[in-house]
């Protein structure tokens, strides 16, 4: 299980420095096709 605190949900939303880190966790919580990933 994976939890993200709200420390981790700012840093992927504004893609900050240490967005990637948090990608895979978030990603997880929500696998709906449409989800922004910081890759693409």
């Amino acid at each position: 299980m994976n939890v993200v605190d709200s420390s981790g949900w700012l840093e992927y939303f504004a893609n900050a420095e240490n967005a990637a880190f948090f990608e895979s966790a978030i990603q997880s919580l929500f696998p709906a096709p449409g989800l922004p990933s910081l890759g693409a």
